[in-house]
């Protein structure tokens, strides 16, 4: 017989899934973006339950006969879909502060408790990015449904003790999306990055985060070609032409950088290609404007690295 011991209390493993899925969705994703809790373990429950009933039956019985039909794995685990198919947080009950997550089962009147995750975010008041402890939480639920959910969440910053933060967070059945914030996610963005075009870059990155691509693959693009116009020598090569071209401005820009730089580091003309290519066929295509973001991250660290510094400007 297996050594696995089933979850003595299925509840407490489900709250478990549930406090790790809140946990990477409020640290780790962004505005609109969704992940699924991880209900494996009943699946683990279910292969258990099947095997003891496998050895159950094959014992002799009084009055003798030969093993018993056992249920398969697949019905064992259908036995436990109510588990995902009720209220996880139910609205019978006082707001989560100092609680954590109620969740409540079908034909279970006892209301199990679970303590929110402690989170990891950045302050709109300190700029530390550390941890956030929960201090409340309000549930509101579909009249037609019991998995759909709307979970408002408030996190405070162990550093500063300022405002909170406040989550909402949408349950469809076993999917978690954030459907909102506020204040609104603070984007920290490397100091190379020049502050004179730092907004179109956060913006850009804000966009991607928020399910809008291809717009942020167009404010990379006006960032990209508006750093360009800034520096002095280019500026001063397309002097004579009123409309110059992203190429025109690309091979000014190559001009003016080390030969050493061009063949380590992107120069930004590749950078602005793809971001065209995508913007003008209206591709929202995440992994180009990932790997744009990413060129441009190693362009400008590699011009600090190389001393090409602008005017504080820039």
């Amino acid at each position: 017989m297996s050594a696995f011991q089933p979850e003595k209390n299925i509840q407490e493993a489900l709250g478990r899934s549930v406090s790790q899925a809140f946990k990477a969705l409020l640290s780790d994703k962004h505005l609109y973006q969704s992940l699924a809790v991880d209900t494996g373990f009943l699946d683990t429950v279910a292969e258990h339950k099947h095997k003891s009933a496998e050895i159950e039956a094959a014992r002799p019985h009084l009055g003798g006969g030969g093993p018993r039909k056992v249920a398969s794995v697949e019905q064992f685990r259908a036995g436990l879909n109510h588990y995902l198919q009720t209220a996880w947080f139910p609205t019978n009950v006082g707001p989560l502060v100092q609680t954590g997550t109620d969740i409540l089962y079908q034909n279970n009147p006892e209301v199990q408790k679970y303590p929110l995750p402690t989170i990891k975010a950045t302050c709109n008041h300190c700029d530390e990015r550390g941890p956030f402890n929960p201090i409340g939480a309000l549930v509101e639920m579909a009249k037609a449904s019991p998995t759909n959910q709307w979970i408002s969440l408030s996190y405070q910053c162990q550093n500063c003790k300022g405002e909170p933060i406040r989550f909402l967070v949408r349950r469809a059945g076993t999917k978690l999306t954030l459907s909102g914030r506020d204040p609104f996610e603070t984007v920290e963005i490397p100091k190379f990055i020049p502050k004179l075009h730092a907004g179109n870059f956060r913006n850009a990155v804000i966009a991607n985060h928020a399910g809008q691509t291809l717009a942020g693959i167009f404010l990379m693009r006006v960032f990209v070609e508006q750093f360009w116009k800034s520096v002095p020598e280019v500026a001063e090569s397309v002097k004579n032409k009123p409309r110059p071209t992203g190429d025109e401005l690309a091979e000014a820009y190559k001009a003016i950088l080390p030969a050493a730089f061009k063949d380590r580091f992107p120069t930004l003309a590749e950078v602005y290609d793809s971001l065209s290519e995508a913007m003008h066929s209206a591709r929202a295509d995440e992994a180009v404007f990932e790997k744009c973001h990413a060129q441009i991250v190693e362009h400008f660290d590699a011009r600090r690295l190389f001393k090409l510094v602008l005017s504080d400007a820039n």
